[in-house]
């Protein structure tokens, strides 16, 4: 499986808030209003806000083989395209930027 990197899923975060905002009747008001947050923030802010999450959480929302929920922008809900539960996941991989931190503290 292929390993993102930070910047892939905020890229992936924009393109699906993208979607959207291009499809505005075919979700519900508060998905609009979060596209239309996320669109503003852009790439790089939402990268900033994924590290921050990295960063203070554990499990999928920092490990490589996450990717966001299909139809939900939330920056802290993910999958495993392993399909694995958080809680029963043996392949955990921290992304590059989170991991060299979590090294450099010790």
């Amino acid at each position: 499986m292929d390993e993102w990197t930070l910047m892939d899923l905020a890229r992936q975060y924009y393109k699906n808030a993208k979607f959207v905002l291009e499809n505005p009747t075919e979700f519900d008001y508060w998905t609009v209003r979060k596209a239309r947050q996320l669109v503003d923030l852009g790439v790089k802010g939402i990268y900033e806000e994924l590290l921050k999450l990295a960063r203070s959480y554990g499990g999928c929302v920092r490990c490589v083989y996450s990717r966001p929920c299909i139809a939900i922008l939330d920056l802290s809900a993910r999958v495993c395209v392993y399909n694995l539960h958080q809680d029963m996941c043996n392949r955990l991989k921290p992304y590059k930027e989170v991991e060299s931190e979590s090294t450099e503290k010790k």
